[in-house]
């Protein structure tokens, strides 16, 4: 077989930036800190298992959050709000999905488990000790539903996380809030 040759290029880049005057930087850093005071909030009222169902519409969270009254006692722009709080709703998803993978795992009746995380009412439902329809995969087979139940909100206590700012130095920019000009941002 004959080698391809394969041509490198190098291309050098030259970053330049100006330090921004003192009170732009207050500015920005003020809306960082507010960003994650929304982000908190969001984790606080739908990182919970009472909650689960509530993911599955981000536009409904938005719509709640608008209306709560936090944006306007930070007195933060709408912009950075509400990336602020799709930010942390996709937090949130992530933190589950992490959860699911793990106890997809799990080496205790798989069929069960995989069903029930696959449907978000039932898992629910399990998690908060509540009702629910039996899936049909499931109904024929011969299963200690307690057991299981039991097991299923075990793991997931002993696998889900709180989700926390790690940083308040930070924040999103939808592609509108910025411009490029004499080819620099």
């Amino acid at each position: 077989m004959a080698e391809k040759k394969v041509d490198t290029f190098t291309k050098t880049i030259w970053q330049y930036t100006e330090e921004l005057p003192k009170e732009t930087m207050e500015f920005l850093q003020g809306i960082a800190v507010d960003c994650g005071k929304v982000k908190a909030g969001v984790y606080q009222r739908y990182a919970g298992v009472k909650s689960l169902r509530k993911l599955s519409s981000a536009f409904d969270i938005m719509t709640q959050m608008r209306h709560c009254g936090l944006r306007e006692q930070l007195n933060l722009p709408s912009v950075y709000y509400e990336l602020a709080v799709r930010d942390a709703v996709t937090d949130i998803k992530g933190m589950w999905s992490v959860l699911k993978n793990k106890i997809r795992t799990s080496p205790e009746d798989r069929m069960y488990l995989r069903t029930v995380l696959k449907l978000d009412d039932v898992y629910t439902a399990i998690l908060n000790y509540e009702d629910y329809p039996i899936p049909e995969k499931v109904k024929d087979l011969e299963l200690d539903l307690g057991r299981l139940n039991n097991y299923l909100r075990r793991l997931t206590r002993k696998y889900l996380g709180k989700p926390a700012i790690s940083k308040t130095n930070a924040f999103c920019v939808s592609p509108q809030g910025y411009s490029y000009k004499d080819k620099c941002l």
